[in-house]
Formats: structure tokens, C-alpha cells, sequence
């Protein structure tokens, strides 16, 4: 009989050390200055009631008489001390969908940055004037009933806020030139060039 002698090698390890790479984080005020006049559409609480109402199977409530002017202040977006605001999140949607036309990738463009809000997710938006814009539209759903919209439309608008970045990732050029882009091919609110609208064009100061 032949025996087999075992050996037992330990292993060992070794320590190794983590390196993280500091965050170069930065600050940017910019301002963007409306090209075309801005309409805005805000969802009312009442709207958002219908739908939820639908959705729960509850009948349709009965048609009222309505009141254009309510309409319209009921789609503004309204900062804690009554200014109207733009939300921040639709000017930074704007430059994501522009990245590609910059060679850029969205996902870096909407993790390497963000917009600081002054109150409730809104920026102030600055106006000389604002009017009724009054539009046939269709509602939803498969009969794509035609019914008269009443939206606010601001005009000479302009709007300033301060961009959050890593730089280590995105440049100052690059923001800017993103926001040009999303200017001209993109822009805010309803009826923009994205939804081959004309409204909510802008440049940057």
C-alpha cells in the first residue's frame, strides 16, 4: 500500500489599497433668454382628479360651464410666494435629449449634473407680458374629440439658475453648448420644436 502525504498550502492575502477619486464638484450661473414666446401647461389638480377618477371606474362628471381665465392660472406654475416658476426639470430634459447632437451620451449628461431649484422644483421665470393663447386641440382616448385649450403664453421671457456639475465629467463648454442646442432644436413648455411646435425657443446670454 502506498501512502499519500498531503500538503496543505495556506493562502495568504494581500492587502491592497482603494483608491477613490475625489468628486471636482462646481457651480454655474447662467441665464437663457427666450427666443419665442413660452406656453405653459401646467396639469391642474382637477385634471388630475378626472384621470384618476377614470382610472378608478367612477363616472364622468357632467360638462360645466368654463371659465378661460381659471383654465389659464390653473396651468401656471407658481413659486411659495406666488412668482410664476419654470420647472427645473424640464430645462435639464431639454439638454439630455440635445446630448446626442453633441455626440454626447445622455446618461452622462443626466448623471453629471443637476439644476438647484429656488422653491418647489421651479426657477423664476422673468416676462414682460403675459396673454391667452387659445388652440383647437384633441383630447386623448379613441374618439380624439376636438375641443377649444386655453394656456398662458409669456413673451420676452427669460429665466436664470445655477447648474450643480462634476467636472470631472462635463466642461462649462459642454453645458453651455448643450444648452444652445436644446435652444434651437428642443426648447420648453407645450408645442416646441421637439413636438414640431414653434413655441418655447431660447438661447443662452
Amino acid at each position: 500500500m502506498v501512502k499519500a502525504k498531503l500538503k496543505t498550502v495556506q493562502a495568504t492575502e494581500e492587502q491592497k489599497e482603494v483608491q477613490i477619486n475625489p468628486l471636482l464638484i462646481a457651480e454655474m450661473r447662467t441665464k437663457i433668454i427666450g427666443l419665442t414666446p413660452f406656453l405653459m401647461n401646467k396639469m391642474s389638480d382637477k385634471e388630475k382628479q378626472t384621470m384618476l377618477d377614470k382610472q378608478m371606474g367612477k363616472g364622468a362628471e357632467k360638462n360645466k360651464i368654463r371659465d378661460p381665465k381659471q383654465e389659464v392660472e390653473n396651468k401656471i406654475h407658481h413659486l411659495s410666494n406666488g412668482t410664476v416658476g419654470i420647472p427645473i426639470i424640464g430645462i435639464k430634459k431639454s439638454m439630455v435629449e440635445a446630448a446626442p447632437l453633441l455626440e454626447m451620451e445622455k446618461k452622462l449628461v443626466r448623471g453629471s449634473m443637476f439644476i438647484i431649484p429656488e422653491d418647489n422644483n421651479l426657477v423664476t421665470l422673468n416676462y414682460k407680458k403675459m396673454v391667452v393663447n387659445e388652440a383647437t386641440t384633441r383630447d386623448s382616448g379613441i374618439n380624439r374629440t376636438p375641443r377649444t385649450t386655453f394656456r398662458p403664453e409669456f413673451r420676452d421671457w427669460s429665466c436664470e439658475f445655477v447648474i450643480k456639475y462634476n467636472a470631472k465629467q462635463i466642461t462649462v463648454d459642454q453645458i453651455l453648448n448643450l444648452l444652445k442646442i436644446a435652444g434651437f432644436h428642443v426648447g420648453l413648455g407645450s408645442w416646441r420644436p421637439l413636438t414640431d411646435g414653434i413655441f418655447g425657443t431660447f438661447t443662452v446670454e
